[in-house]
């Protein structure tokens, strides 16, 4: 207090500017870390492999907002800069089932996500039309198709590879027809029958389960077909694994 040399004037106005600029180059950066979060994580298929470049999307409905990535060639992702709130996230790869989840992000917090994708199920739908001329009541191959044999994959020469998503789609080898019931050929009766089921290591359906309010003698018809279908194997990365496929079937009279 006694050092006569220390200059003891009010600040000027421009000193005062500067000083209150520093304070905001300091000051805002701590505030922006504050309220912002991320969301980070990793996307690998069903055996742990990285999902390189897979497209994933962060939405906020409230904010009517969306933000894009895509994945890296390790598989990792990060979303930054994200205002708190309520988002979906949403993940796509060619092969895969989609990926959809809600994910809740606080001011500042920094939430992990370790994604899981599963391989995509296949669609089959057929239209079976009632015949008075065919009237064997048994499920017949379709007309053209050739039964090949079955043949588990020779994947003695398969490297397993670094990165994941290397799927090789299974192909039917065994196509049967379900038939129009017998005793409700000419009653004009309409049906549709869906099925869920899982194509077995060996190509055959299993766990075959038909969807609600499906007519017993049109679901009975469908599954007695479907049975007799044989695929080859689905490969992911040099491994056979089972997929799901849903079977669509109408049934509907002759016009």
């Amino acid at each position: 207090m006694l050092n006569a040399q220390i200059n003891r004037d009010p600040l000027s106005t421009g000193a005062r500017v500067a000083t209150v600029l520093a304070l905001l180059v300091v000051t805002i950066p701590i505030a922006a870390a504050q309220t912002f979060g991320t969301l980070s994580g990793t996307i690998v298929d069903g055996q742990g492999l990285p999902l390189p470049d897979a497209s994933l999307m962060l939405s906020n409905a409230q904010r009517n907002s969306k933000y894009e990535v895509r994945s890296g060639a390790d598989g990792t992702f990060e979303f930054i800069g994200l205002p708190a709130g309520a988002y979906t996230l949403d993940a796509k790869v060619n092969g895969f089932a989609a990926f959809h989840e809600a994910v809740s992000i606080a001011a500042g917090q920094t939430v992990k996500r370790a994604l899981t994708m599963k391989v995509g199920s296949l669609q089959e739908t057929i239209m079976v039309v009632d015949s008075a001329a065919d009237s064997s009541g048994s499920a017949k191959p379709r007309a053209g198709a050739q039964a090949r044999p079955f043949q588990p994959e020779d994947l003695s020469g398969c490297a397993v590879p670094v990165v994941g998503g290397n799927i090789k789609a299974p192909k039917k080898i065994k196509d049967v027809v379900p038939q129009y019931p017998e005793n409700l050929r000419g009653s004009g009766t309409e049906a549709l029958v869906v099925m869920d089921a899982t194509i077995g290591l060996d190509g055959f359906l299993k766990n075959i389960e038909v969807h609600d309010g499906a007519n017993p003698e049109f679901a009975q018809a469908a599954i007695t077909a479907v049975r007799e279908w044989r695929y080859t194997q689905t490969i992911l990365n040099c491994s056979p694994i089972e997929v799901q496929v849903t079977i669509t079937t109408r049934f509907r009279p002759q016009r």
